[in-house]
């Protein structure tokens, strides 16, 4: 190169160079001092992300077996409690079988052993409800229950109650609901009263007869006349019981009556159309008497000898007969979700039909009843269960009606054809309605406060646990049965207080005995607990990383040892077996927690071991080699 005077290349090289190698001392300075071989991601951009990806998993790798440390503590200390449970009820049983023994004769002796037996449950119960774990109860059945998301309340038998019918009933016009005047509303009997007539045969003409005129057709051929014997008397009463034994059955214009004696009257009754031996299947004219004196006529025989006045002879037969146009009464019943509801009751006319409408319903009709079922899953609806439980009613007639569709959601019941009763008011004829509620036994209710719950939450029921998941989510609990929850997320409130009772009544099945739109009502002697502690022993959300700790409710009443009778041989005899089974629960308990203890000390030298050859993977992309650097 050239001599040049304004431009000095050889310096700008070195200068150059000079400050390359500063840079590289001080990033060399920054890594021997620092320790890291990477304090910026220009370092390593790539080594940055897997470094911090990996420090992110030795921390959650250290927490969780900080939390399984913690996890076998509570385990601990439940465990440590259960211990001193196991050996009162170990106690119990020698108390028990000491009093089983027939040596003890002085009930003074019984009366201390159950003192004492009283004094180990009353420990019991306290022991369960003292035990805890940082605040958190462990044997008394709450352990891991959402705080305030399920409130529990006795519910006491109740008996069939009347359902209101108001505004259900038909508006059609009364005269177009309720028949005309019917043969049964005015009643078409009559009565001949013949006083103090008495007659007494004097030759062989001794002939009494009765005419009944004023009907069309009536003559006294068709009746029988009464012969009174020479020299024999006959009263009014006697006549009018001769009378009525030889016309027994009459036939007066188309229409039959029955015949009766009943002191000096003849009592004429209703019988239907003539030679019927029932009410006419429709209505009949029988045309209209008018007056008396063109009704009755007294024939005495010219040989019988007359004492009283035979105009003495009286009837109550003005009008006893009335035309009718064959007009039915007939009413309107809409039925909704009211009455069409599991084991609600329907009567009409006295006939009593019984709705099913789940499933997974128990309910069944008694003696005397008519089961409606409308339970078959296809009918998911109310719309279409009214719609099929009106059908099926259709089917069905009652001793005076008859019923029928009137529309998706309305029964009609016409009057049968010469129905006897009477219907003279709208009132009259809804009374054969009545509507009435399921009874149901005692029962546990279980109120839900969906505010409080979201996906992952769970309870348990008789010792079995529930998991609230969203749709087609899957349990992350141990031994969980999920429950798809609609509308559920991982936030609280998401899903509705309707949608987790629709749940547990999908997932419990018959054991609901009833519900509503915040709660269901079990068996009285169901148990509802925690759906137990997670503990977290993983770095990650994963379900296997989840461990749940459940403990039952180890009370003296969770384990049925409360108010146990020792005071006499026989009841000494029946509690050993309620603390022998008392004793297995315990030791189930302890026995689960114990593995559980085992499970988590091996979790921890696992994830002790992950964190540690982790940590080493980690300084290898991380730290500084200081050879190196120096």
């Amino acid at each position: 190169m050239g001599m040049v005077v304004r431009t000095n290349t050889m310096s700008s090289n070195a200068y150059r160079q000079l400050g390359m190698n500063n840079t590289a001392l001080a990033k060399s300075l920054e890594k021997l001092s620092s320790g890291y071989r990477i304090n910026r991601a220009g370092d390593d951009a790539s080594g940055l992300a897997i470094s911090e990806k990996m420090k992110a998993q030795i921390k959650g790798l250290e927490q969780a077996s900080s939390n399984s440390q913690d996890g076998i503590s509570l385990v601990q200390t439940a465990e440590g409690a259960l211990t001193e449970v196991h050996s009162m009820l170990n106690r119990m049983v020698e108390l028990a079988t000491k009093s089983a023994n027939g040596t003890i004769q002085n009930e003074v002796d019984r009366d201390a052993i159950q003192t004492e037996v009283d004094a180990l449950n009353t420990e019991i119960s306290r022991i369960s409800k003292s035990t805890n774990f940082n605040g958190i109860n462990l044997l008394d059945g709450t352990m891991g229950m959402v705080e305030g998301a399920f409130k529990e309340s006795d519910v006491a038998a109740v008996g069939a109650t009347s359902v209101s019918l108001a505004g259900k009933f038909g508006t059609a016009a009364a005269d177009l609901r309720l028949g005309t005047q019917s043969i049964a509303e005015v009643k078409p009997s009559f009565e001949i009263d013949f006083g103090d007539l008495e007659l007494t045969g004097a030759a062989a003409n001794n002939t009494f007869q009765l005419n009944i005129t004023g009907l069309t057709g009536a003559n006294a051929a068709a009746l029988t006349d009464v012969t009174i014997g020479a020299g024999t008397t006959r009263t009014a009463s006697q006549l009018a019981s001769d009378w009525a034994t030889a016309n027994g059955t009459v036939e007066l214009n188309g229409v039959s009556y029955t015949v009766a004696a009943s002191g000096s009257k003849l009592t004429f009754t209703y019988n239907g159309a003539a030679g019927a031996t029932s009410a006419p299947t429709d209505p009949v004219d029988t045309g209209t008497m008018t007056s008396p004196s063109a009704v009755v006529n007294i024939t005495v025989g010219a040989d019988l000898v007359q004492t009283g006045d035979v105009n003495h002879a009286t009837q109550n037969v003005i009008n006893p007969i009335e035309a009718v146009d064959g007009t039915r009464a007939y009413d309107e019943l809409t039925l909704d979700n009211t009455i069409v509801k599991d084991g609600y009751k329907l009567t009409i006319d006295g006939k009593t039909f019984v709705f099913k409408t789940s499933a997974t319903s128990t309910v069944a009709a008694a003696t005397g009843e008519t089961l409606i079922d409308v339970s078959d899953p296809a009918l998911n609806t109310d719309a279409l269960k009214i719609a099929e439980a009106v059908d099926k009613l259709s089917a069905y007639s009652t001793t005076n009606f008859d019923i029928g569709v009137e529309s998706n959601t309305t029964i009609h019941i016409t009057q049968k054809t010469g129905n006897l009763n009477l219907y003279d008011t709208q009132a009259k004829l809804e009374s054969l309605f009545k509507a009435e509620t399921a009874s149901s036994g005692a029962g546990l209710k279980v109120t839900v406060d969906s505010t409080k719950l979201k996906a992952g939450d769970a309870i348990r029921i008789d010792g079995k646990t529930y998991e609230f998941v969203a749709a087609g989510g899957t349990a992350a609990i141990d031994g969980a049965t999920a429950v798809a929850v609609a509308n559920l997320t991982s936030a609280k409130g998401s899903a509705s207080n309707q949608d987790f009772v629709d749940a547990l009544k999908t997932a419990l099945g018959s054991a609901v005995k009833s519900s509503d739109a915040t709660s269901i009502t079990l068996a009285a002697n169901t148990k509802i607990t925690g759906g137990g502690l997670t503990l977290q022993i993983g770095d990650s959300a994963d379900s296997f990383n989840k461990v749940t700790v459940s403990v039952d409710d180890l009370s003296a009443e969770g384990l049925g040892t409360k108010g146990l009778d020792v005071s006499s041989q026989t009841a000494a005899n029946s509690s050993i077996a309620t603390i022998k089974a008392a004793i297995n629960q315990v030791s189930t308990n302890r026995g689960n927690l114990g593995a559980l203890q085992n499970r988590l000390e091996h979790a921890i030298n696992n994830l002790d071991t992950t964190a540690e050859n982790m940590d080493a993977a980690n300084s290898r992309i991380r730290d500084t080699d200081m050879a190196k650097e120096m």
